[in-house]
């Protein structure tokens, strides 16, 4: 009968839950009740990582070193250099070498002298890093978050279990790196 009856449907209606109503997953703008929503509009969540600490440094110091493409390697973990041909701002794309490796980033959020963020479109697309520089009493408060959306599920079970990026470092390693820069 089950299959009798799918040749008898309206056009349109649910073909796994026999709705008569109209499902996004078969031509109409919407699903019906009885449907989950198609795979491709379940996005992956965001997996993120954050680390707060102070430095010793006015904020404009802070956020001058961080945004001046000459010294971010001095600063940015396995970096070995940095080529911009123009100051950056948001839209920037400036273009990193990391040994063998190079990629581009695409500077996202820029608001001197509080927020500074860049989305990577190089081999790990869509893994985005945001500063945020809060002054306290002669010391800067420096807020780095890594955020990366994973395509699929072997991308996240990868980027979980395979972590190679050591995400928690490398955000350490910024932050002392920064320190010592603003120290001498």
């Amino acid at each position: 009968m089950g299959q009798l009856r799918s040749y008898f449907r309206a056009p349109g209606s649910c073909r796994p839950c026999q709705a008569g109503t109209p499902c996004a997953r078969y031509g109409a703008t919407a699903s019906c009740a009885g449907c989950p929503a198609p795979a491709s509009s379940k996005a992956m969540r965001p997996v993120s990582h954050t680390l707060i600490n102070s430095i010793r440094a006015p904020i404009e110091r802070v956020f001058a070193l961080l945004t001046d493409p000459a010294r971010i390697a001095q600063w940015l973990p396995g970096c070995d250099g940095v080529q911009s041909d123009v100051p950056l701002r948001k839209g920037v794309r400036f273009k990193a070498r990391f040994g063998g490796r190079q990629t581009e980033f695409e500077v996202v959020d820029f608001s001197p002298p509080t927020t500074f963020g860049w989305v990577e479109r190089g081999e790990r697309k869509g893994w985005k890093t945001f500063f945020r520089l809060d002054a306290s009493a002669g010391a800067t408060a420096v807020t780095i978050r890594d955020v990366w959306t994973p395509q699929g599920f072997g991308a996240w079970v990868r980027g979980r279990f395979l972590d190679k990026r050591r995400v928690q470092s490398q955000l350490k390693a910024m932050l002392d790196n920064l320190g010592k820069l603003l120290a001498s």
